[in-house]
């Protein structure tokens, strides 16, 4: 049996028991006031995101690939915050354990590649319909292949940011709070 790593799942897990720990013992010293509690907390969540996200890509590209055949495709405005944004649309068919399969995920997270127009498009340039590629199956989600697991440099690059963000913002709080100094 190959041993297992430590990837971001195991950081995120310790990273979150010891922020719980020293939530806890603040909140009971009475030492630090409630607001630096909301920021180490929201340095938290940001760090936590960022090490899930990271983990996500991580563990997709370990996936099992599959053909695919490329059926439709387009591209979608969405509004976020009051802008549009663009979101590549694929319908395509594979075979997993030997059924068909229909599907039009992207992505693991979709939202990965929302964006301009133009990069919706640039996108979808490797897949015309009819177009053999290979898809990518979580064995934890079997039935929802998706077409791609990579993302663009700029969004890993804000995934990373995050956790250095939050991890940022905790030590500020445990330094506010004398548990840590800087």
């Amino acid at each position: 049996m190959k041993p297992r790593r430590w990837g971001f799942s195991g950081a995120g897990a310790i990273l979150l028991g010891l922020v719980a720990c020293a939530a806890a013992v603040l909140a009971a010293s009475g030492n630090i006031d409630s607001s630096w509690l909301a920021v180490l907390g929201a340095g938290a969540l940001l760090a936590f995101h960022g090490m899930a996200k990271l983990q996500l890509l991580d563990r997709a590209r370990r996936w099992e690939r599959v053909p695919a055949k490329v059926l439709e495709r387009g591209v979608q405005e969405v509004w976020s915050a009051g802008y549009p944004r663009f979101r590549p649309l694929l319908v395509f068919e594979t075979r997993v354990a030997g059924q068909p399969v229909r599907s039009s995920r992207i992505a693991p997270d979709p939202e990965d590649h929302e964006g301009e127009e133009a990069e919706a498009h640039a996108f979808l340039q490797a897949f015309a319909p009819g177009a053999a590629f290979e898809a990518f199956v979580d064995p934890r989600r079997p039935g929802h292949p998706v077409a791609r697991v990579d993302v663009p440099a700029a969004r890993r690059r804000h995934y990373r940011n995050c956790v250095i963000a939050g991890s940022a913002l905790m030590l500020v709080a445990l330094a506010a709070g004398g548990y840590l100094a800087l």
